[in-house]
């Protein structure tokens, strides 16, 4: 357990999230896998940390933010209207720097595979002398999981080819970045493929929004 990490969860919420599974989830489907996943990214921050003490979840949604604060995670209301990831992230990584923070991890929570393994994977990395780890999704595109020093302050960039962007961005500060490929990490729900390849990925089973 590292208390000088903090965890910062965006989370859209229950009814406006995963909005690419309209064609194949309704409303109430599709709330309850929006619950389910952010259940489950506390559950993996839970076992890998012992504690939801320093998790601060971050959405304009109230009942994401009851269910954080139900679970022991810190919840941080995010102003209306939203404006997107990127704003999130930054909201919650300000808050962890004024709580005592000395490195954040930026952790979305629709890595429906995630597993305390592979969070400890990150850090693995973090002890090779890297000051930031980036965890990329399958494309190699976009950014899943982003570990800096609390330090940095830096612009999130969220959206299309933001891995390169982060990397851009911290290399340009003068600091190390590794690049951790764990595949429960690369993996992140969005689309009608991604929810029929979830069974066989994990061995588990998802019927009507619900993993089981």
């Amino acid at each position: 357990m590292r208390r000088d990490l903090y965890i910062v969860v965006p989370v859209r919420g229950e009814r406006s999230g995963k909005s690419r599974l309209r064609s194949v989830l309704d409303p109430v489907q599709r709330a309850r896998l929006n619950r389910t996943l952010l259940d489950r990214t506390l559950d993996a921050i839970e076992h890998w940390q012992g504690t939801l003490a320093r998790c601060l979840v971050v959405s304009a949604c109230a009942r994401s933010l009851l269910s954080a604060r139900g679970r022991g995670a810190h919840a941080i209301r995010e102003p209306l209207p939203r404006r997107g990831l990127s704003a999130a992230a930054a909201l919650g990584a300000r808050v962890a720097r004024r709580r005592g923070a000395r490195r954040i991890l930026i952790l979305p929570s629709d890595l429906a595979l995630l597993s305390a393994a592979s969070l400890a994977a990150l850090l693995v990395h973090a002890r090779t002398g890297a000051h930031a780890v980036i965890a990329p999704d399958r494309s190699g595109s976009g950014t899943n999981a982003l570990l800096l020093p609390a330090a940095v302050g830096m612009r999130f960039e969220y959206g299309p080819d933001s891995f390169a962007r982060h990397s851009r961005v911290l290399r340009a500060r003068g600091w190390d970045v590794a690049v951790c490929t764990h595949p429960q990490l690369e993996f992140d729900l969005d689309t009608p493929e991604d929810l029929a390849a979830v069974p066989c990925a994990a061995d588990r089973g998802m019927r009507d929004g619900r993993m089981v």
